[in-house]
């Protein structure tokens, strides 16, 4: 379940959004729950929300919980469709970024990641960056948690080489903003 701030702060970016060219795209969906508060900001617009996720869990040899926490392996494709039934989505089942070759020529006004690991956020970054329209916002989720400690890892690298600011937000999330082409 997804917290009450960083749920607030979702909403706003995606709201924010819905003026910048682009469809919208969440990497790591889980049951779906901040897919809903994305989809519902974006009623009224022709963007499409792309949701990309495994919707069997992470890999369990990359999975850093040592507490015993599940895998995030109590969720199916079938579920979320089931959940988000009525919403404008779309539902690319696989490992990312094999998934994304549909989107090379796609253009993106606001992207969620919520991929848990370093290499996933780092794969998010690569693909959804440069299709990212100008004004068009990343909002990256676990940034600083300490369960998952790569993805602060990706970010801070990408961000440095691409020369963007991170602009943390509330509960462990931080956006990264597109000023220039």
């Amino acid at each position: 379940a997804i917290k009450e701030d960083r749920a607030f702060m979702l909403y706003q970016f995606a709201r924010y959004s819905r003026t910048i060219p682009g469809d919208a795209a969440q990497l790591g969906v889980w049951k779906g729950g901040s897919s809903k508060i994305i989809a519902q900001a974006l009623v009224g617009t022709n963007k499409n929300l792309i949701l990309f996720d495994t919707f069997e869990g992470l890999p369990v040899k990359e999975n850093s919980f040592s507490d015993g926490r599940t895998e995030f392996r109590d969720t199916s494709l079938e579920d979320v469709q089931s959940f988000l039934r009525g919403e404008r989505v779309t539902f690319e089942q696989g490992f990312f970024p094999k998934t994304a070759s549909p989107y090379e020529s796609s253009r993106f006004s606001f992207v969620y990641l919520d991929a848990d690991l370093e290499e996933s956020t780092r794969a998010g970054l690569e693909f959804f960056f440069p299709r990212l329209a100008v004004g068009g916002v990343i909002v990256c989720d676990d940034y600083g948690s300490h369960y998952w400690p790569g993805v602060k890892k990706s970010i801070d690298t990408f961000a440095k080489q691409q020369g963007v600011s991170i602009i943390r937000t509330t509960g462990n999330q931080c956006v990264l903003i597109k000023t220039n082409v």
